[in-house]
């Protein structure tokens, strides 16, 4: 029996990429790679490493992986330009994923107790109303992309119907849990649209925002004493 193949556990462009072909792979019947080997020109190591998701594949191997299982590549073509921009033309990508030391291996701790905190539901959307921290509201923004089957596979989005694009690179930053500050609200409401396309959910988001933004400001900012109450009172 083949090995099971290792999960993806980041993110971006080139992790979507290999997730992808995983899929697709399952969609034809999950051929093994000596069996996808026969039916291109690649090595089962090289078809393997595609879906790793640890450096960008050439475009034959993408092109001829994606025939094998029975898919038109064309389709592809877009999804792996915009992985190789991100890995780098050429560039060699790290083989490993970053793994959490020191400090970040407490906050990944941390983020995981709180995960463990908040309910999952595999129909309804998460809900950014159990968020009370700028991190907390960045794992639910991140589950949200889960839930709607991990958008984003173009360089650039426009924002609801405006002409406010915004780069997928800026996407990703947003959903980082290791960030202790809150994303941009623009960005805030172009990953909820693109995940939920209700305009009901997209302002119930940018609500939660605007209360756990203006909680860190008060705690940055106490108001001066007496605010709020009539000078001229005795």
């Amino acid at each position: 029996m083949p090995r099971p193949e290792k999960p993806i556990t980041w993110d971006g462009p080139l992790a979507d990429l290999a997730q992808a072909l995983r899929d697709l792979r399952w969609r034809a019947g999950r051929p093994s790679y000596r069996d996808l080997e026969e039916r291109t020109r690649h090595s089962r190591s090289v078809l393997a490493d595609a879906a790793a998701g640890y450096r960008c594949p050439t475009w034959e191997v993408t092109h001829d992986f994606v025939v094998a299982c029975g898919e038109n590549p064309d389709d592809w073509r877009p999804r792996w330009e915009f992985a190789r921009a991100a890995a780098g033309k050429d560039r060699p990508v790290e083989r490993k994923p970053r793994r959490p030391r020191g400090e970040a291996v407490r906050a990944a701790k941390q983020r995981a107790s709180v995960a463990a905190d908040m309910p999952v539901s595999s129909s309804a959307p998460p809900d950014p109303e159990l968020a009370r921290t700028p991190m907390q509201f960045r794992y639910q923004l991140r589950t949200l992309r889960a839930w709607a089957g991990n958008p984003f596979p173009n360089p650039t989005h426009r924002v609801d119907s405006s002409n406010l694009w915004v780069p997928s690179s800026t996407m990703y930053d947003a959903l980082d849990v290791k960030q202790s500050h809150l994303p941009a609200l623009r960005v805030v409401r172009a990953i909820v649209t693109m995940c939920t396309g209700d305009a009901e959910q997209v302002e119930r988001w940018l609500d939660v925002w605007r209360a756990i933004n203006m909680a860190e400001y008060q705690r940055a900012n106490p108001p001066p004493p007496g605010l709020g109450r009539d000078p001229w009172a005795n």
